[in-house]
């Protein structure tokens, strides 16, 4: 009898779960006309309560600040535990959410008809009293109108309106994948020391510049390392010599404050392991699903800890819940990941199969770009010549885009004939 109990018990917390997910996931959805009181967990009872503050169309980043302002987050489980109900949400598509709040309108019928009987049990109430307690148990639902592809279609065509694609910085670039469209889980590959970081740095800048609030997760600098890599993107002047803090001329310091002006003024944000506190995947995941920007950044996928003995599956798990985050906010996420040395011994440009983990990481990524600076492996070649190899694209073909890398700033620029 208890292991029923308790095996309902947890069915219908884990009811609740996908159900608040899925109206996370879809904006679009009209609230269902449930009470906070009508969950059995108390926890999804105050993500509930904030929801209806906020009303139709809430987000998950809206939901974290509101519970922020109402010191609850913490008492809720934080943003990881959003980021695992809207994980269990993904299964919820919208024609589905009234048939998950009716569950949880039947469940409280439940609880509340099993109290009332032991109630009368107990107490003996008179038929006024018992009629007074059945007027409170709530009714059931039913169903709203079902899916539409034309609603669907609309509300998609609207979605391209307000999140148009992002801009890489470079048209060349732009021209071959037509920039990153809303909902995609980009790939940048790269090997070490090869401008995969500089790369992430100059998506970032370039997007908040363009007006997209951006995240830039970096897991293995500090945020005065990024600030600097940042400044002498801006400014010409030497990343090295920035971080390492020699004599500046009043000239420098001057381009210095211009540059720290301007990027104080951006709506971007950057994240570190010192704001983390923790790289495993579900503190990253949740930095991302909380996130209000419209383009995240991560530097990089190898950085982040997995739970359970098989790395591959940890890796395919982080990548899935990266996948759903963009699909579901319709926002760019680009994942940085190294190569394996193999490539790196062979001196060659870069293949798919060179990715670490690739089976997750290529099945995955809607977009898959490898960075390549041939003079690495071969001194006689320009140092400024710089390879984007498109790997994979899933709504167009392949190629090689030849772009200008200046190492000293991280700065990139279009390659001129």
């Amino acid at each position: 009898m208890f292991d029923h109990m308790q095996s309902a018990d947890t069915e219908i917390l884990t009811v609740e779960r996908a159900f608040l997910g899925g109206i996370l996931l879809d904006r679009g959805q009209t609230l269902p006309p449930l009470l906070p009181q009508e969950f059995f967990s108390d926890r999804h009872a105050q993500l509930w309560e904030r929801i209806l503050d906020l009303a139709d169309g809430v987000t998950a980043p809206e939901l974290a600040q509101a519970l922020a302002d109402h010191d609850q987050l913490d008492a809720v489980g934080g943003g990881a535990y959003l980021a695992q109900c809207i994980e269990e949400g993904w299964m919820v598509i919208p024609a589905l959410v009234p048939r998950y709040a009716a569950l949880i309108r039947d469940a409280c019928r439940r609880r509340l008809l099993k109290a009332l009987g032991r109630d009368l049990a107990a107490q003996g109430f008179n038929e006024t009293e018992v009629g007074r307690r059945l007027a409170e148990v709530p009714g059931r639902l039913q169903a709203v109108e079902p899916w539409s592809a034309s609603r669907t279609w609309a509300a998609y065509r609207q979605t391209l309106v307000t999140a148009p694609p992002v801009s890489t910085g470079l048209q060349i670039l732009d021209a071959e994948i037509s920039g990153f469209l809303p909902g995609e889980l980009v790939v940048v590959g790269g090997r070490t020391s090869h401008g995969k970081t500089a790369f992430g740095v100059h998506l970032a800048l370039h997007a908040a510049r363009a007006g997209v609030p951006t995240l830039l997760l970096s897991l293995e600098e500090t945020p005065a390392l990024v600030t600097a890599r940042a400044v002498a993107a801006r400014t010409d002047i030497p990343y090295r010599r920035l971080a390492s803090n020699p004599l500046l001329s009043d000239l420098e310091r001057q381009q210095i404050d211009d540059a720290l002006g301007e990027l104080d003024d951006l709506p971007w944000s950057v994240l570190t392991v010192e704001t983390l506190r923790a790289l495993d995947e579900d503190t990253v995941c949740g930095a991302v699903a909380t996130s209000q920007a419209r383009m995240v950044i991560i530097d990089h996928l190898q950085k982040i800890t997995t739970a359970g003995e098989s790395r591959q599956y940890g890796v395919e798990r982080v990548m899935n819940r990266l996948h759903a985050a963009a699909l579901r906010d319709n926002r760019v996420v680009v994942v940085c990941a190294q190569l394996n040395r193999e490539s790196e011994y062979e001196q060659r440009a870069p293949r798919l199969s060179d990715l670490r983990d690739s089976g997750a990481v290529e099945i995955l990524a809607r977009k898959v770009l490898l960075l390549y600076w041939p003079c690495r492996h071969d001194a006689a070649r320009d140092r400024h010549q710089y390879q984007i190899l498109v790997a994979k694209q899933a709504t167009g073909g392949v190629g090689t885009v030849q772009v200008r890398f200046r190492a000293e700033t991280g700065a990139f620029w279009e390659a001129t004939p």
